[in-house]
């Protein structure tokens, strides 16, 4: 399945994110076929390309998607389960997280990834209100929120 679930405010406020606080290291998790790619690194390049950008997804079919950037060359698709692929995020200082939205994933990469983000670090999970409720992954997310201040 390839289509852009990251609509385009989610994936202009993401830029607008980066452009401000991160010309460092990206982790990005499942980029599927790249939009969120093609952002990340437009942003990066717009900050002094200076940045890095290492993306996790379980399939090697998306560095296809992601047209001729200047920044191809600083960035790294990892290819596996994130789970197994995840060992060290401490030098990252923006994650953007568009994976499995069920509970039991959420609450891995919240233990697995969150509680390392580094000081002044930034997290971006879209999808968590496609309701008037939160989703079973902004359930998880908000209530570590609410418990890490």
């Amino acid at each position: 399945m390839l289509f852009s679930a990251l609509d385009d405010l989610e994936a202009e406020i993401t830029y607008l994110l980066l452009r401000d606080f991160c010309s460092g290291s990206v982790f990005e998790m499942s980029p599927n076929a790249g939009w969120s790619t093609t952002w990340i690194l437009s942003a990066l390049r717009d900050n002094g390309e200076t940045g890095h950008l290492q993306s996790h997804d379980i399939h090697a079919r998306r560095r296809c998607f992601v047209p001729e950037h200047p920044l191809k060359n600083k960035w790294e698709l990892v290819l596996g389960d994130a789970k197994e692929a995840v060992n060290d995020v401490s030098g990252f200082d923006f994650f953007f997280i568009d994976s499995d939205h069920s509970r039991e994933f959420t609450e891995w990469y919240v233990d697995h990834i969150l509680s390392k983000v580094k000081p002044r670090g930034m997290v971006c999970v879209p999808d968590i209100y496609h309701h008037p409720a939160p989703s079973e992954e902004g359930e998880v997310v908000l209530k570590w929120l609410r418990e890490n201040a």
